[in-house]
């Protein structure tokens, strides 16, 4: 084989994967955070909202490390996914405290379920949906 062909056949290989890569992550990312958005949807915080960006959450499968902004308020938890969740496809959810069913804590992390997905968020907000402690 030809050195020319062998580096076509290795590009051509390594564009299937990142398509491939790019496929399974908008699937992933439709099953859980899209389904968050769709059911909560965005809205503004509020002007006493305490905002961190780049937090670590697990959506489902989905580990968003360092990649989705967060605001909470008194009514929701607002979550922002930073740039390379939205070209998968995610959009911004405001989840009202209500909605937020706590489950338990693992060390800086609380574990919650949210309309039908199971997330795995910073303590500092998740706990704000139950204040006095459970």
């Amino acid at each position: 084989m030809h050195g020319w062909a062998l580096a076509i056949l290795i590009a051509g290989a390594v564009v299937f994967e990142m398509a491939l890569i790019y496929v399974i992550m908008r699937a992933t990312v439709g099953a859980t955070f899209r389904k968050l958005s769709k059911a909560y949807p965005f809205r503004a915080p509020g002007e006493d909202a305490v905002r961190k960006n780049f937090q670590s959450f697990k959506f489902g499968v989905i580990n968003a490390g360092f990649a989705v902004h967060v605001a909470v308020d008194a009514d929701h938890l607002h979550l922002m996914p930073a740039a390379i969740l939205r070209w998968c496809g995610a959009q911004p959810a405001s989840v009202p405290w209500s909605e937020v069913e706590l489950k338990g804590k693992m060390g800086s992390f609380r574990r919650a379920r949210v309309g039908g997905v199971d997330l795995y968020g910073p303590r500092w907000c998740l706990d704000l949906a139950c204040p006095a402690g459970d």
